[in-house]
């Protein structure tokens, strides 16, 4: 029979400049957003092999409008990036079908 012990801890930040819609203020003409989510994941028993490994996902956005600029009517640019970096350890250490 086999049996794994995980211990796993979520990290996550996040920062906008956005306003906020309830308080009734406008949007600015350019919004910039960013998140990290960090896994760090313990194996202490079973498994492949027991040991610690680190997963991580970073978002960043940006939305331009134009149309608030002035310089095109109805114009909008999203740009939209993510990345994410780390170790799989579902694969590497646990050992399951689902990688």
């Amino acid at each position: 029979m086999r049996y794994f012990i995980l211990t796993t801890i979520l990290i996550t930040f996040s920062y906008s400049n956005g306003y906020s819609q309830i308080a009734g203020e406008d949007e600015p003409s350019i919004l910039f957003e960013a998140s990290f989510v960090g896994d760090i994941l313990f194996n202490y028993a079973g498994g492949m092999e027991t040991g610690n490994s680190h997963m991580g996902m970073i978002d960043l956005a940006s939305t331009i409008d134009f149309e608030r600029i002035g310089l095109w009517p109805g114009g909008e640019l999203l740009i939209h990036i993510e990345n994410t970096h780390g170790a799989t350890p579902t694969g590497d250490m646990i050992g399951d079908l689902q990688v």
